[in-house]
């Protein structure tokens, strides 16, 4: 009967903590309104199953970009490393690279 109830209690915290790293993948998707650009719409789920969260998210925390890029002048601006990231992965992997395959107006 332990043995049962230890495997019972093994099994739940599994479970559990299944379930809290699939929930703590962030939005499965990002939409970005540009002024100029229109609106760019990040399929943030997909992007997860191509590559390691820490590929984009260089950080320990795995913020969100705007919380450096843009925000602190010793950091390269959101548009600069979105464009350097992004658009060399989609080189290097077959996803767009021109304008109007991720700006929608």
């Amino acid at each position: 009967m332990k043995k049962m109830l230890v495997l019972l209690a093994v099994i739940a915290f599994v479970a559990t903590s299944a379930l809290v790293a699939v929930a703590d993948n962030g939005p499965a998707e990002i939409k970005m309104s540009l002024k100029k650009m229109g609106v760019v719409t990040f399929d943030h789920a997909a992007h997860q199953a191509l590559d390691a969260c820490a590929v984009c998210h260089h950080t320990d925390g795995y913020e969100k970009c705007g919380s450096c890029h843009g925000v602190d002048p010793n950091v390269i601006k959101s548009k600069d490393a979105f464009h350097k990231q992004c658009k060399n992965c989609h080189k290097e992997k077959g996803g767009p690279t021109k304008c109007k395959g991720c700006h929608i107006k």
